[in-house]
């Protein structure tokens, strides 16, 4: 079983800390013991030169006035063993009948008259000052021992028992503010390696942790637009193999269509003349035919390792983005394949159109394309909003404000040419709205998706961009475009 971080760092911490601690307060007491000892030592010998210097009879009255001072007792024998004086008469028979091993310092413990005392004997000359040599018996009673022992050893190791726990405390206080955030940090790096970019909040003290949630964020932030690119590049790839597929067979029935449409044509021209229908159809289906040989094309490359991670799409638009498109063709030959589509559902179609000589930096076809399906969707946008707001009725356009109609204008700014496309829809759902330029986000029953999608990768490819806002009450798309010349 792992340990939670704030115990993999607390222990450790605790356990050298308590170490520490206790070392520190088993020498406080040791030095403390060896001090009452060491005092118990001073003052024997000190009691010892006393009667060595002074000249006054080693009497038994003597001898109970310093136990009095010293809480000592004292029994002096001469030479020959025989008892001079003393503080304590039952002492001195009883004097050496017992003594223990223990030693504290110089004194041995001994047992005298029912009562345990540290023994100590010492040498009393008083030959220079014209007297004899005695022995000095110094008993210090244990019990006063003990006490003053007590005393010295046991505050050190109280201090450093609570020493220990307010140290433990801090120390508890110090991982849980180090290891929770790193915790924290590891519980969202899980979530992240499972797919769950969202942000880690930053707190607000300014230290490496901040740093290392920054850092995860970033990371956090690059994954999300790797992942991102990754399944727009799947997307991508895998509709260019099926594409490919599906265009091979498409492109052949469209080649055999335009065939037949150009044998229909010339039997026409032979007794009735050439029919407009017939030659917007067959534009219609060459057109058809070029974008499915780049759908081949796509293919190839995508199978030839040279996809690019923005879209396949985007690389057809790349190989083929050469040359100009005069504006005012692309206008009218796009607004001429639509306008039966709006007449079909009765939206108005205007076009503010005037004379220009402005060429943009697109392929013409492309552009057109473009155009195409920016009306289309405008189109199809309008009359939804128009037949939901009266769905009984004929399919003539209404009247006043509540018309259904699309708007299509063109205005230079600058160095690059907008396209403005308004229509009296209600715009996108707010499901796709930020999304709604990117490949297969659609909420048409029916729809692909790729329309917007391919406008944005012209605009990109061709060095121009594609916007779109709700202006109450219309919808506008923009497609700005790199001007080539000309004057508006």
């Amino acid at each position: 079983m792992r340990w939670p971080i704030r115990n993999q760092v607390l222990a450790p911490m605790l356990a050298v800390q308590g170490a520490v601690v206790l070392c520190l307060s088993l020498l406080s007491a040791h030095l403390a013991s060896n001090a009452v000892a060491r005092q118990m030592e001073d003052q024997a010998r000190s009691v010892q030169r006393t009667l060595s210097e002074s000249r006054f009879p080693l009497t038994d009255r003597v001898l109970e006035q310093m136990a009095g001072l010293s809480g000592a007792e004292y029994v002096v024998v001469n030479a020959e063993g025989q008892l001079q004086a003393s503080s304590d008469p039952r002492l001195a028979t009883a004097l050496v009948k017992y003594s223990s091993a223990k030693r504290v310092r110089g004194f041995r413990k001994t047992r005298l008259s029912d009562r345990t005392y540290y023994h100590r004997r010492l040498v009393v000359d008083r030959r220079r000052l014209g007297g004899t040599q005695w022995e000095l018996h110094v008993l210090f009673p244990s019990a006063a021992y003990d006490e003053a022992w007590r005393r010295a050893v046991y505050p050190p190791l109280v201090v450093g028992a609570v020493a220990w726990i307010v140290v433990g405390l801090v120390s508890w206080r110090i991982a849980r503010r180090v290891t929770d955030p790193l915790a924290r940090l590891q519980r969202h790096v899980a979530k992240v390696a499972h797919g769950d970019f969202q942000p880690l909040e930053v707190p607000a003290r300014r230290d490496e942790v901040r740093e290392l949630v920054l850092a995860i964020n970033r990371m956090a932030e690059l994954l999300a637009r790797y992942e991102t690119n990754v399944r727009k590049a799947e997307r991508m790839e895998t509709l260019a193999h099926l594409g490919s597929s599906m265009a091979h067979q498409i492109r052949n029935a469209a080649t055999g269509c335009r065939l037949a449409l150009d044998l229909h044509r010339r039997h026409l021209s032979d007794t009735q003349g050439e029919s407009e229908e017939l030659t917007l159809a067959r534009e219609q289906l060459e057109r058809i035919e070029r974008f499915l040989e780049r759908f081949l094309q796509l293919g190839r490359s995508a199978g030839d390792g040279e996809w690019e991670t923005e879209g396949g799409l985007a690389w057809t638009f790349r190989s083929a983005a050469s040359g100009n498109a005069d504006v005012q063709s692309v206008v009218e030959s796009a607004v001429r394949q639509v306008r039966p589509l709006a007449e079909h559902w009765g939206v108005v179609l205007q076009v503010d159109l005037i004379e220009w000589d402005d060429e943009v930096a697109a392929p013409a076809d492309l552009l057109e394309q473009a155009l195409v399906n920016l009306l289309r969707n405008a189109v199809e946008a309008a009359a939804e909003h128009a037949h939901r707001a009266c769905p009984v009725g004929a399919k003539g356009p209404a009247t006043g404000t509540d018309a259904a109609h699309v708007r299509l204008s063109c205005r230079t700014d600058g160095d690059f040419f907008e396209f403005l496309v308004a229509d009296s829809g209600l715009g996108p759902s707010p499901q796709i709205a930020e999304r709604l330029f990117e490949p297969f986000a659609t909420d048409k029953r029916g729809g692909a998706g790729l329309g917007l999608a391919l406008v944005a990768w012209l605009a990109e490819s061709c060095g121009g961009e594609v916007s779109w806002s709700r202006e109450e009450p219309e919808t506008c798309f923009r497609l700005k475009l790199p001007r080539t010349g000309g004057d508006s």
